[in-house]
């Protein structure tokens, strides 16, 4: 099932094919969202809050500094990744500790963050290129299917 998650409704998409959002399921959602405008983002976030509670979705994300960065790779980089007519379009705030901006995020979403992963080191001075999250839809928020973990 192919689906542009700026304009479709990919959940639409999958329930005709037979998906049951009262069933549990992992959303794997890679390599995706840096081409997306923040409100397809947070709209598929929402969507696969409304799915059975437990349910996961593990993503990756850059950050709003990588891709804006003036570097002559990120420039380069970035030239090469427009000239495929899909650039990079959205980025998470980086600013340490962004596991919070993560899960602010989620959170917005209904979703909950469980696990957060930089790409690179974050410290006081340093900022994680991107990293690599797994959320849950928590308990009592959507389609009624018992928790498949607890939190």
């Amino acid at each position: 099932m192919a689906a542009n998650f700026n304009v479709d409704d990919w959940l639409e998409k999958l329930k005709d094919a037979g998906f049951d959002v009262n069933q549990p399921s992992f959303f794997l959602w890679e390599s995706v969202m840096m081409y997306l405008d923040q409100e397809a983002v947070e709209t598929t976030f929402r969507k696969i809050a409304s799915t059975a509670q437990g349910n996961f979705v593990a993503f990756d994300y850059i950050s709003t500094e990588f891709m804006e960065s003036q570097s002559i790779f990120m420039r380069y980089s970035r030239a090469v990744i427009n000239a495929t007519g899909e650039p990079w379009t959205f980025g998470i705030d980086n600013t340490p500790p962004v596991r919070d901006r993560v899960a602010a995020l989620l959170r917005a979403c209904g979703l909950n963050l469980v696990e957060h992963r930089n790409f690179g080191h974050e410290t006081d001075h340093s900022r994680a290129l991107g990293g690599f999250a797994v959320a849950v839809v928590p308990a009592g928020t959507a389609g009624g299917s018992p928790a498949l973990f607890a939190s």
